[in-house]
């Protein structure tokens, strides 16, 4: 046991130490990794992220993890249902398609994270309110650039203390496992809805991986917690809150993801490795994706529709995670949407 180390998640004390002076995603940056033994979190103990450190992810159109945003950002409008384009590149945004499928059209949405602003635009093209927020500049800079004027530059804490609006649905996508504090975080999204309004939240699945999996991450502090089922379940009950996990894996058939070589690529622990140096500068930059049999594997794998498909009932019909999860947070009170 960590003596006095509570759970960020649910407050256990049966936590261990499970990797001492992990690399951090900056140069010469270590964080301890810790696992709760009842709610299966992995996660570093910080009180405060630096933005800045945001500020250089939104500034590089190139960043190995991050590129895929910007693809996504710079492709959309050629889409006449951007949403659904999101959709079938990953199951985050499947989820949000599929929730809003039939809500109300005059709800009130923000996307908290929002980057570089094109799932907010996305569900405005589509007919919806949405407001986007994040609290990298270069990312709301490009969204209102190139989505127009929807977006605010803020952190949630300030953005809470001096809006005004109440919201009825609040998206926000992989953003959570940013945080240096779930609780607060999920607190300061429940200020901002209405007595009846719900929380999207989606993030990165621990579950996905073996039990002995240690980071398959963003490197710390940019990712600052590894949840699992349980993980959600614990934090939504210890809050007092109502939930749904939600899974639309067995219905799930993306037109530009082959979710069988996905599982298969991510079986293994990453590198030991810095990602950037102190200023900003990538490190050993992933090269680009184009030899002979990257575009072999591409050609046949994800690009050949029948291969696809036959891949994708494989991992719908004989795995049992998704790799996000995905789920919604109300209070207890309110009523559903």
């Amino acid at each position: 046991m960590v003596e006095e180390k509570k759970c960020i998640i649910c407050e256990s004390l049966d936590t261990e130490l499970k990797y001492k002076d992990y690399p951090g995603y900056i140069e010469n940056t270590f964080y301890d990794i810790l696992k709760c033994r009842v709610c299966g979190s992995h996660y570093i103990n910080t009180e405060k992220i630096d933005s800045k450190i945001y500020s250089r992810i939104y500034s590089s159109e190139d960043l190995d993890g991050y590129d895929r945003y910007y693809k996504y950002a710079k492709n959309l409008k050629g889409f006449e249902d951007p949403l659904k384009y999101l959709a079938m590149n990953e199951s985050i945004y499947y989820f949000i398609y599929k929730y809003v499928e039939n809500i109300n059209r005059t709800v009130n949405i923000l996307e908290v994270g929002c980057g570089y602003g094109y799932l907010t635009y996305s569900l405005n093209k589509i007919g919806l309110n949405a407001t986007g927020l994040d609290v990298a500049k270069p990312a709301i800079d490009f969204a209102k650039e190139h989505f127009g004027d929807y977006y605010n530059c803020s952190s949630i804490e300030l953005f809470a203390k001096e809006t005004g609006n109440k919201y009825d649905l609040i998206i926000s996508t992989e953003v959570i496992e940013h945080t240096p504090n779930p609780k607060i975080f999920i607190n300061q999204l429940l200020s901002l809805l209405n007595d009846n309004g719900k929380v999207l939240l989606t993030t990165p699945n621990k579950d996905y991986f073996s039990d002995d999996a240690l980071w398959v991450s963003t490197k710390p502090p940019v990712h600052t917690m590894w949840l699992t089922k349980k993980s959600i379940v614990k934090l939504a009950t210890g809050m007092g809150l109502s939930f749904k996990l939600h899974s639309y894996r067995k219905d799930y058939y993306p037109k530009f993801e082959n979710q069988l070589i996905r599982y298969f690529r991510f079986r293994k622990e990453p590198n030991l490795e810095h990602i950037v140096d102190g200023n900003g500068q990538i490190l050993n930059k992933v090269l680009a994706n184009d030899g002979k049999l990257y575009v072999f594997i591409k050609k046949l794998f994800f690009e050949n529709s029948t291969i696809r498909n036959i891949c994708n009932f494989i991992y719908n019909k004989f795995l049992s995670d998704d790799i996000t999860l995905s789920f919604e947070l109300w209070k207890k009170s309110s009523k559903m949407l």
